[in-house]
């Protein structure tokens, strides 16, 4: 049972707030208000700050006058600093700080919805202030800090516990109503109710935080690499990662860009994957993919000991090829059509007749071979003049070796809407993608430059806060409606895009690449 994070605050009474006020009240004041305008900029972020939108106002006298200078910020970007928190004794907290300090003049968070709202942005500043990381999100039977947050308070109070139990107890006078009760046993029965309270994934969760959390970060860190999962991050991400990783498997290659390592975000909900580094053309290819932990690329078993050199090489030799067992279940799945073909490559006509029966299985198997017929027939007789020595079942698997595979109509369709969702406005996705490809075919041509243009592109596309229509496209490479990072060229080609659903020269590209 032993793990998880927050006691229950200590009660601030009337008498200490009251010391606050007399103490702020010729210092600081602090009121909340929704914005009446949207000039104001936050003092915190320097961004503006909305019409309508939430912020908190601090009021101080300008220093040598006598009249009062109000800064503002977001509600997600204020902090109490230590003299506002030690004001009182015991410190002051977040909720007291709103039920009781902050004023409230059109009464905004008398809405209980709005109240909670300003209370977790706080508690969200705070804890990024800390360089801790952010709350979890609501869980669905509406707690407040997600399981995690459960993990951490049950952890923690048993500990506590564990503490005071190897501690010799005071002499105490015996009263009248004491029962001889053991506050310890009481303590423990407590923790294990509300274990037993809840459900079986979630006492999964906070038995393997208890596991991980009394584990140096180093110990964290060893856990990660023997993985091959990311070590960066506090030891709350840490180990965050290392319970996802247990429950759920080791992050595996990247399903869009298909090199990229695949990395959990700090949140705890999604994963995303940044790109790789292309050793080949030397250059870096970013990647844009994000997706729900549930829908993650997953490897298993999740070493808790250091595996041997062995299961490390084996390890290391799929990151290097993640389609293997894709290619492993393809020749598999041919082995009774192979099997059946009977090759005499001892003349022309033999040759040709087996590249034709081989590419045909080429086809079926989604083996990636030039969409040009002629090319395709070339690319295996050569491969078949090669290996002469071979047999049927052997040349085949040379074949998927050497041309890999084709994303399945699937693969493609989830690249689409991974492209979509990561644009502002959706529409945008196939544009997005189209530029990308161009980038990355510029970048294996060997033309860096041209590969970096392409790809600032992309990413001013998916950016984009309209959709780029045959109406639109020209004009953002030109004149008044000219959008940076975009030039002539580019907007003629998203032109193009949207008239005819495709480019020429990323036509061209692909096949120079074939």
């Amino acid at each position: 049972l032993h793990t998880v994070v927050q006691s229950a605050p200590p009660i601030i009474t009337g008498e200490a707030v009251s010391n606050y006020n007399s103490k702020m009240e010729s210092s600081v004041k602090y009121h909340i208000e929704r914005a009446k305008s949207g000039r104001a900029a936050c003092k915190k972020c320097k961004s503006k700050i909305g019409k309508g939108e939430l912020r908190i106002g601090e009021t101080r006298k300008k220093p040598g006058t006598d009249f009062d200078m109000v800064t503002w910020k977001k509600t997600g970007c204020f902090t109490m600093g230590r003299k506002l928190t030690a004001s009182t004794n015991p410190p002051l907290t977040i909720e007291t700080f709103l039920e009781t300090v902050l004023d409230d003049p059109d009464g905004v968070m008398d809405d209980s919805d709005v109240f909670t709202k300003v209370k977790e942005d706080l508690e969200d500043a705070a804890d990024s202030k800390k360089g801790g990381k952010k709350r979890a999100p609501e869980d669905e039977s509406g707690g407040a800090i997600g399981i995690m947050g459960v993990a951490k308070d049950l952890y923690a109070r048993a500990k506590e516990a564990a503490a005071a139990e190897g501690k010799p107890k005071k002499k105490r006078k015996k009263m009248d109503d004491d029962d001889g009760g053991d506050d310890g046993d009481a303590v423990r029965d407590t923790l294990v109710a509300e274990m037993e309270a809840l459900s079986e994934s979630d006492r999964e969760f906070v038995t393997l935080y208890a596991f991980y959390n009394d584990k140096t970060g180093d110990g964290l860190k060893s856990i990660l690499r023997w993985n091959e999962q990311m070590l960066a991050g506090t030891k709350d991400i840490l180990v965050e990662r290392c319970i996802d990783g247990n429950i759920n498997g080791r992050l595996g290659t990247c399903p869009t860009c298909g090199q990229g390592q695949v990395k959990l975000k700090d949140t705890g909900k999604e994963v995303y994957c940044n790109g790789f580094y292309d050793e080949d053309i030397g250059a870096r290819i970013s990647c844009f993919y994000t997706d729900s932990v549930e829908n993650a690329p997953r490897e298993n078993p999740w070493f808790t000991e250091e595996p041997s050199e062995e299961v490390k090489e084996e390890m290391k030799s799929k990151k290097k090829d993640p389609n293997r067992t894709k290619k492993e279940n393809a020749v598999e799945e041919s082995n009774s059509a192979v099997e059946n073909l009977k090759f005499d490559l001892n003349n022309k006509v033999g040759i040709k007749a087996a590249a034709s029966e081989l590419l045909k299985i080429c086809r079926e198997q989604n083996v990636d071979l030039p969409s040009e017929e002629r090319k395709a027939l070339t690319k295996v007789g050569q491969l078949i003049l090669q290996n002469k020595d071979k047999n049927e079942k052997e040349l085949f698997k040379i074949m998927v070796d050497e041309f890999g595979l084709k994303k399945s109509t699937k693969d493609v369709e989830k690249v689409k809407k991974v492209a979509s969702d990561g644009c502002t406005v959706s529409a945008n996705g196939s544009l997005f993608l189209a530029f990308k490809e161009l980038g990355d075919l510029y970048f294996k041509g060997g033309n860096n430059n041209a590969g970096n243009t392409y790809r600032k592109v992309s990413e001013v596309i998916r950016k984009f806060e309209f959709e780029v229509t045959e109406e639109n496209a020209k004009g953002l490479g030109k004149g008044k409606t000219k959008v940076a990072g975009v030039g002539k060229g580019s907007a003629d080609k998203m032109y193009e895009f949207a008239s005819t659903g495709t480019i020429a020269k990323l036509e061209e590209k692909r096949i120079a690449h074939e």
